[in-house]
């Protein structure tokens, strides 16, 4: 027998015009094996059924809106319970922002209109904030928040 017949391997050299090739082939052709398994990838998509929260007209109000309402409520509230040295403490359960109102100046329009300037902080996850305001009685009697800009 040959030499070559008893097992005796040779070293064969991959032909030029397909060195590097194999890998791409593989790569490409990959994907395809998802289609041969039966995978529905229709099934994976969003099921438009479910409804995770449903607002029906109207426009919800803005942060600074409520946070504005907030303060306010919080001032109307204060003139009859009694206040700490920390300022008006005020609460907004909407955004869960949170604050204290300080340094309130008092005085009044030229029509006789009740008006206050106050400083107050605003804590929420974003961080803390200070910001003035200004506030006035309104026909109602409450307080309500005409001006508040961060500082």
């Amino acid at each position: 027998m040959p030499r070559r017949a008893q097992g005796q391997s040779r070293n064969v050299a991959p032909l030029p015009c397909c060195r590097g090739t194999l890998a791409p082939v593989i790569f490409l052709l990959l994907p395809l094996t998802a289609c041969a398994s039966g995978l529905d990838v229709g099934r994976l998509a969003a099921d438009s059924s479910l409804k995770t929260s449903s607002v029906t007209g109207g426009k919800p109000p803005t942060e600074e809106f409520t946070d504005e309402r907030a303060i306010a409520r919080a001032m109307t509230e204060a003139e009859t319970a009694q206040t700490g040295e920390g300022g008006i403490e005020w609460k907004n359960a909407a955004t869960d922002a949170h604050g204290s109102i300080v340094g309130i100046l008092s005085y009044t329009l030229e029509d006789g209109t009740p008006c206050r300037r106050f400083t107050t902080t605003r804590q929420r996850f974003d961080g803390v904030g200070l910001f003035r305001g200004e506030a006035c009685r309104n026909e109602a009697g409450a307080w309500q928040v005409y001006a508040l800009e961060s500082q």
